[in-house]
């Protein structure tokens, strides 16, 4: 289970942006060589399926990000 903050300090926003991020970082997500959901953080930005043992990089909370998506379906011409 994610360590979530629940001290009485810096304020309600913090802490909701914070544990989001922890939960977003802590959960599983699906490999893209096997397709089991099996990814877990190894440490920021790098990540590995715990089936298969592949092991890539991504965001640093998440292993897809939005911006790397959008570079993906750019033509290589655009590049």
């Amino acid at each position: 289970m994610p360590k979530i903050l629940k001290v009485p300090r810096y304020g309600r926003t913090v802490r909701n942006r914070y544990n989001e991020i922890v939960r977003k970082a802590k959960s599983t997500y699906e490999c893209p060589r096997c397709k089991m959901r099996r990814v877990r953080q190894v440490m920021a930005g790098i990540w590995r399926c715990k089936k298969c043992g592949a092991t890539f990089t991504g965001g640093a909370w998440v292993p897809r990000t939005e911006m790397g998506s959008e570079r993906r379906v750019l033509p290589s011409s655009t590049r």
